[in-house]
C-alpha cells in the first residue's frame, strides 16, 4: 500500500512540472506574438503620422528654420566684439612698430614726422596705397627703401622720383635711362631685393642705418651723388653683398673695420671721397676681396696696406700699390712732378 501510495505521489510531481513547463512555454510564446503585434502597430501608426507631417508645405518649414537661426544671430551679434576704425587703426600700428623697432631701434625716431623714419612710418601707415598688413613679408622692406628716400632727398632725385614709392611692389621701383634700370634693379624669386643703382642720381645727405638690413642685397651701387656723413657700420649685416661703390662721393670718417667680415664683397670702391684714417689690416685677409680702390695718395690720403689701387682725391688719379702701399705706375709720378712744375 505505501508502494503504490509513493509512486502516485512521483507521478503527480512529473505531471506538475510538465504542465509549469508548457505554461512557461505558452506564457512567453504569447508575450513574443504581443511584442510582434504590438511593434506592427506602432510602424503602422508611425507611418501615418509621416505620411501627414510630410504633407507639411516645405516653404513654411524653411521660413521657420530661417527665422530661428536669424534669433541665434541676433544673440551671437550682441555678443561679439566690433571694434571701432580707430581701434583698428591702433591695433595696426602697433603691430607694425613692432616688427619695425627691429630695424629702427630708437623707437621715439617712428614718431618724429621730421626724421626720415617717422615720415617713412606715417607713410606705411597712412599714405601707402599698397596697406601692408603688420604680417607682410616685405613689409620691413618696403619700410627700409621709404627710409632710403626720405633720408636722400628723394624729391630732388634725376630719375625714379616719381616711381618710388608707388603702389606696385617695390621690386619695380625703377626706371630705364638710356637702356639702364636705375632703383631695385633686381629681385630674387622671393621678391627680395638684392640690386639697387642709383648712380649718378642725386642722392643728397648721409646714408640710413636701416640699409644693412636689406639683408639679400649682393650690390649696391651709389656712385657719383652728393652723400654725406660715415659709412653706416650696418653695412657688416649685407652678408651676401658682393659689391660696394660709394666713390665720388662726399663721405667722411673712417671706413668702419666691422666690413672686413663681408666674406662675399669683392668690389669695394671709396675713392674720391674724403675718408681719412687707417683702413684695418683684417681687410687684407680677405680672400674675396679683389677690387679694393681707396684715396691712399697724396698728402690728404688714408692709409691702406692691402688696397688693390690708391687714388688721389686731388687730382683723381689712380694707380696700382705694392705690398707696402707705394705707386707701381710711374705715369702718376710723371703727372706729379708736372702737376708741382706748374
Amino acid at each position: 500500500m505505501f508502494k503504490i501510495q509513493r509512486a502516485f505521489n512521483e507521478t503527480i510531481s512529473i505531471l506538475a512540472r510538465k504542465w509549469c513547463i508548457c505554461y512557461m512555454i505558452c506564457c512567453i510564446f504569447g508575450l513574443c506574438l504581443y511584442m510582434i503585434i504590438l511593434t506592427s502597430s506602432l510602424n503602422f501608426l508611425s507611418m501615418k503620422r509621416f505620411r501627414e507631417y510630410s504633407k507639411i508645405n516645405i516653404s513654411e518649414l524653411a521660413n521657420t528654420d530661417k527665422i530661428y537661426n536669424k534669433e541665434i544671430d541676433a544673440a551671437d551679434e550682441d555678443s561679439v566684439f566690433h571694434p571701432s576704425d580707430e581701434e583698428l587703426a591702433f591695433f595696426r600700428a602697433t603691430c607694425i612698430e613692432a616688427r619695425l623697432t627691429f630695424i629702427t631701434r630708437n623707437v621715439n625716431n617712428l614718431y618724429d614726422l621730421k626724421s626720415p623714419q617717422g615720415k617713412a612710418f606715417h607713410w606705411i601707415l597712412n599714405e601707402d596705397l599698397r596697406a601692408l598688413h603688420s604680417d607682410a613679408e616685405n613689409l620691413t622692406q618696403r619700410y627700409i627703401l621709404a627710409v632710403l628716400y626720405y633720408a636722400l632727398s628723394g624729391d630732388n632725385w634725376h630719375y625714379t622720383s616719381q616711381t618710388w614709392l608707388m603702389r606696385v611692389h617695390e621690386c619695380h621701383w625703377k626706371r630705364y635711362v638710356k637702356g639702364k634700370a636705375i632703383g631695385v634693379t633686381q629681385c630674387n624669386s622671393n621678391m627680395h631685393v638684392t640690386k639697387i643703382d642709383f648712380t649718378d642720381n642725386n642722392l643728397q645727405g648721409s646714408m640710413p642705418n636701416e640699409i644693412g638690413y636689406l639683408t639679400n642685397l649682393i650690390s649696391l651701387d651709389l656712385k657719383r651723388n652728393l652723400l654725406t656723413g660715415t659709412i653706416p657700420e650696418s653695412f657688416m649685416y649685407l652678408e651676401s653683398i658682393t659689391s660696394i661703390r660709394l666713390d665720388e662721393n662726399l663721405l667722411t670718417g673712417e671706413i668702419p673695420t666691422q666690413l672686413a667680415k663681408l666674406n662675399n664683397l669683392e668690389k669695394f670702391r671709396l675713392e674720391m671721397n674724403s675718408l681719412s684714417g687707417t683702413v684695418s689690416s683684417d681687410f687684407c685677409s680677405t680672400s674675396s676681396l679683389t677690387s679694393f680702390k681707396v684715396d691712399c695718395l697724396g698728402t690728404q690720403g688714408i692709409r691702406c696696406s692691402c688696397c688693390s689701387m690708391c687714388c688721389d682725391h686731388t687730382s683723381g688719379f689712380c694707380g696700382e700699390v705694392d705690398q707696402y702701399g707705394f705707386i707701381t705706375d710711374d705715369s702718376y709720378l710723371h703727372e706729379q712732378m708736372m702737376y708741382y712744375i706748374d
